[in-house]
């Protein structure tokens, strides 16, 4: 079973028909070398009130066609810098995703409560990286083009808000590698039986991230 990978630090040889790899701020001939797709963003642990340059960095390469995603990038409450210079970057980087097309991958922690009412006005596309919200959280990004993916976190049990996700808006990733998109699966099965075994969830999850994706060619 082909599986893909919504968000990772890892390149993929066999075993994954699609996956995204964070990339952080790649240098354009390396982009010209790789076989596979990435995200492109600033981090915000690594980002402070001198953030423009890296930004410009940025902006020199992310329309290269390697390029799917923007990200990671988004708000921590917990390890981030200065709320303020977060949600600078954020904007610029949601900015930058509409008028690009791509969607944005979204490191969210303490933060989903800010989140909600101002992606009211914002049409893109987020993925939640790690998902973590609550129920009630959850149920309100529902009204939103919102995919929640599930990884280490939901593995964990640190994240239990996948009952109440629809198949339909559902990522798996393996982030840094300490667990596998399997492993999601494997636990996404066990708590959804409604969706018909693993083989269907997966081919759901799968159409999932293409439709997110759309820059690679399923």
């Amino acid at each position: 079973m082909l599986i893909t990978d919504a968000h990772t630090h890892r390149k993929y040889t066999d075993g994954c028909s699609g996956f995204v790899r964070n990339a952080f701020l790649p240098r354009t001939e390396t982009l010209n070398r790789i076989n596979y797709f990435v995200s492109a963003g600033l981090h915000p642990w690594y980002i402070d009130n001198n953030w423009a340059g890296a930004y410009s960095g940025l902006l020199d390469v992310v329309q290269h066609p390697r390029v799917v995603a923007i990200g990671e990038c988004g708000l921590d409450y917990f390890h981030g810098p200065d709320k303020a210079v977060q949600w600078h970057v954020f904007e610029a980087h949601l900015a930058l995703a509409q008028q690009l097309k791509l969607p944005v991958i979204v490191h969210l922690v303490r933060a989903i409560h800010d989140l909600i009412p101002f992606i009211k006005s914002r049409p893109n596309t987020l993925v939640l990286h790690d998902y973590r919200g609550t129920e009630e959280e959850t149920k309100k990004l529902l009204d939103y083009d919102v995919y929640f993916s599930m990884g280490r976190s939901y593995v964990k049990n640190i994240n239990r808000s996948a009952r109440f996700i629809p198949a339909n808006r559902l990522l798996t990733e393996s982030d840094t590698g300490k667990i596998s998109v399997q492993d999601v699966l494997t636990k996404l099965n066990t708590e959804l039986p409604e969706q018909g075994g693993i083989a269907q969830l997966n081919e759901q999850i799968t159409k999932n991230f293409f439709n997110v994706y759309p820059k690679i060619k399923s």
